[in-house]
């Protein structure tokens, strides 16, 4: 969305430039972050039209998260806006009927949704550390895609019935923008870092329906219409950054060097100093690229990439000049591919997980004058293991594609076995990463990682053929070796080590 684009860079130059005009230090940040965690419920509506069996009426489940920036006037008043992510959910029952094998359970359906919010919030200090706020704002939300279309499958209704479809459903998304109201009260709580932890309820008007479609139920015997307005309740869980701590900080240096601005830059390098023998220890998950070899006479067939998650835990322990050694484990399931080439036409399937143990080193690339942490170099070997012994079958089956015109066409079929090799991998790798202060101790950390293969695990033999220059059962081969890329985000949490 080119608009959230916008709002969120005018909010970093409204930030930057009330920070830079700040003639004195106040009391408190007026700059805050905030990150929010909330699930819900909206409603489903079903509206019958025909047959005996109705639908009945659901509480559909909404969770995501937003991005928040507050802007504090005062003590008891501040303004804010942010950036939303989440998914709305679509939830259904089937009608109760007779036929046993028919069940009545709950079904839900999630769609991704984006909003942006601006509003305010004035809040009352109920003790020292504790406060009671009440807020209110408004928005727009977005849905991604045009629609989703539901069936549930068919099922023997008796001899004099046969085979009926039990459900067919379809729901588009409102194209345009829908505004919102949001009003809810708020409790806090702030902790000795003078962040806060905020619990709060709220109510969501939505000024439109969010999607809206049709059902048919038990063959077309029963149908209607289907909504949902929107509107929701939800429940928040937030951590704000207040910067409260920052401003006592800066203020304790000003009182010696009497300069605000040597001052704000000496805390910031105390503040990103990292102790050369921290001790880190960090959980990633993201997507892993497996890269499939190709082996094939008529070069047809070509190298191809199957993904899926990677999550990986690693602990990393400082030596000294900035060096460190680390060690982990990552769990990834390999997914073997092929694919021909013009017409692109493939084939992935998940073969087998691997356990991976990793053991290396790196440096963090640290800058000297202001203590500006760039980046990371990691290093190092990966030992795995395979969930499937030497010489088993895990992947095999067929396929065929057609397209085109009766005068003007082209068909092809393929056939495939997988064999795993080895049960043992072995690959160096090579990664960067780069951490995202939140806390003292904890942060945000981004990595990417690239490893390559020593030895087989696994070979497909594959025979194909088409109505064009392959006529006849052509062999090929694919391999995977252990070469991967993967792409994580997570959290880094900093153990020990000494704070300035």
């Amino acid at each position: 969305m080119k608009l959230s684009a916008q709002i969120t860079f005018g909010f970093l130059i409204i930030a930057g430039f009330n920070e830079s005009i700040q003639a004195q230090i106040d009391p408190y940040s007026k700059n805050q972050f905030e990150v929010n965690i909330f699930s819900g419920g909206s409603i489903v509506q079903f509206e019958h039209q025909n047959g005996l069996n109705h639908m009945k009426n659901q509480i559909t489940p909404i969770f995501g998260t937003r991005l928040q920036y507050n802007r504090k006037l005062d003590e008891s008043f501040q303004i804010n806006g942010a950036i939303g992510f989440g998914a709305h959910g679509f939830t259904y029952a089937l009608p109760v009927v007779a036929n046993p094998n028919v069940s009545s359970e709950r079904n839900s359906y999630f769609n991704s949704f984006q909003e942006l919010y601006l509003g305010a919030k004035y809040r009352h200090a109920l003790k020292r550390n504790l406060f009671f706020g009440v807020n209110l704002g408004g928005g727009i939300v977005n849905f991604s895609g045009g629609g989703v279309g539901i069936s549930g499958g068919y099922e023997y209704f008796g001899s004099n019935v046969g085979y009926l479809e039990l459900s067919n459903i379809l729901y588009l998304f409102n194209p345009r923008l829908v505004p919102f109201l949001e009003l809810g009260p708020q409790i806090s709580r702030s902790f000795r870092n003078q962040n806060e932890v905020s619990l709060k309820l709220s109510y969501v008007q939505s000024f439109g329906t969010i999607y809206e479609g049709f059902y048919q139920v038990f063959g077309n015997t029963s149908s209607g219409l289907l909504k949902n307005s929107g509107s929701n309740f939800r429940v928040t869980l937030s951590y704000t950054f207040t910067g409260d701590k920052r401003v006592e900080k800066v203020s304790r240096l000003n009182a010696e060097l009497n300069d605000l601005k040597a001052a704000k830059i000496e805390y910031k390098k105390n503040k990103r100093y990292i102790d050369p023998k921290s001790v880190f220890v960090s959980l990633t998950t993201g997507i892993g690229a497996v890269k499939s070899y190709a082996e094939d006479p008529n070069e047809f067939l070509v190298d191809s990439y199957g993904q899926s998650i990677a999550t990986r835990i690693m602990i990393e322990k400082g030596v000294k000049n900035n060096f460190f050694v680390e060690a982990g484990y990552q769990l990834l399931e390999y997914f073997g591919s092929f694919e021909f080439e013009n017409p692109s036409i493939g084939s992935t399937g998940n073969d087998f997980f691997t356990n991976q143990l990793n053991l290396g080193a790196g440096h963090r690339v640290i800058g000297k004058k202001r203590n500006y942490h760039y980046f990371n170099i990691h290093s190092g070997l990966s030992i795995g293991f395979l969930s499937h012994r030497k010489g088993t079958i895990v992947n095999k089956g067929g396929g065929s594609t057609s397209f085109g015109t009766n005068l003007d066409y082209y068909e092809m079929s393929f056939n495939y076995e997988t064999e795993v090799v080895s049960s043992v991998l072995i690959a160096p790798y090579i990664g960067l990463s780069k951490d995202f202060r939140l806390s003292k101790r904890m942060f945000i950390t981004l990595m990417y990682r690239y490893q390559y293969g020593l030895n087989k695990l696994s070979e497909r033999s594959i025979t194909y053929q088409n109505n064009e220059q392959y006529t006849t059962p052509q062999n090929a081969t694919t391999y995977l070796n252990g070469t991967e890329q993967t792409f994580q985000l997570g959290l880094k949490f900093n153990l020990g080590g000494k704070q300035l």
